[in-house]
């Protein structure tokens, strides 16, 4: 068990349901909801590196206006122990393949394939992201 006293899988739980918000912020064009999950975290998202709240909300903001409905599907995750940090706290490094369907049309179609790389770090009970990298595998770019 990790110095915080929290094991892999409620490392695992906490990531999940931090980028499930997260998820369903973007499906809702909901920019409050993303940046109470990303507002303090640097964000690598189509080779583009943001930091603090109000770079994050441009960029969000401009992909909202150009997108239309989305629906992210997040696949089960795996979790990378890569540092003890003080008492109760340990960081840690949380990896899940996605797709992205567009809602647009009369069907759904798969628009992107990819997975995310998500550092976080859990202290006093709770986790917090501290990065999010976007790695698209379908299409690139």
């Amino acid at each position: 068990m990790p110095a915080a006293g929290v094991g892999p899988a409620a490392l695992r739980h906490a990531a999940e349901n931090l980028l499930v918000g997260y998820l369903r912020a973007v499906d809702e064009a909901d920019l409050d909801g993303v940046l109470a999950v990303l507002g303090d975290a640097r964000v690598d998202f189509a080779g583009e590196a943001l930091t603090g709240a109000e770079r994050i909300g441009e960029a969000y903001r401009t992909a909202f206006a150009a997108s239309g409905p989305t629906c992210h599907l997040l696949h089960p995750g795996e979790v990378h122990l890569t540092a003890a940090g003080g008492p109760g706290s340990v960081a840690f490094r949380f990896l899940a393949p996605y797709q992205r369907w567009s809602l647009a049309g009369e069907a759904p179609v798969l628009t992107t394939l990819g997975r995310y790389h998500v550092e976080l770090t859990w202290a006093d009970g709770a986790a917090r992201v501290d990065s999010l990298r976007v790695e698209r595998h379908w299409p690139r770019g």
